[in-house]
């Protein structure tokens, strides 16, 4: 075999291994991109340490929420629904009317208590659209409607 030949077959090889390296390289990037662009942002559980509220996103506009309860004497959870517009950064979280007597029945009481009625105005305080932002860890909502706050923390 010629020396020509044995050089040439070294750089075909070293041309492919080159290749490959970069497709491999490219085939990554595309992948990590495909799997950041398909998640919604605001899925998992967020914490207010301020108001006390936790908010847990899931997937289908469904959602959680943590409350401190007045009747409960410590934290209950409460499904929400909720709406997003991911483009203008908008978030709209509902109380689920479903899920009143569900509470009441939770917390031992019913839907016509007085105290009852106290409890529900502590959740659909948090009930609104908000503009959001998500920074690294931090979820601001601001609802300017009522012009309230909220910042959470990712648990």
């Amino acid at each position: 075999m010629s020396k020509n030949t044995k050089k040439e077959k070294k750089a075909a090889i070293l041309d492919i291994s080159i290749m490959l390296i970069a497709l491999t390289v490219v085939v990554v990037i595309a992948g990590f991109f495909f799997a950041k662009a398909g998640r919604n942002p605001l899925e998992g559980a967020w914490n207010d340490e301020e108001d006390g509220y936790t908010i847990r996103f899931e997937n289908g506009g469904r959602a959680k929420l943590v409350y401190e309860s007045d009747i409960a004497g410590g934290k209950t959870e409460v499904g929400v629904e909720y709406v997003q517009d991911e483009d203008n950064y908008l978030v709209t979280i509902m109380f689920k009317k479903d899920e009143i007597n569900n509470l009441a029945k939770a917390l031992g009481t019913t839907a016509d208590d007085p105290d009852f009625s106290k409890e529900l105005m502590s959740i659909q305080k948090i009930c609104s659209t908000y503009n959001y932002e998500i920074t690294g860890r931090t979820l601001v909502m601001y609802d300017s409607e009522m012009g309230k706050e909220y910042t959470f923390t990712r648990k």
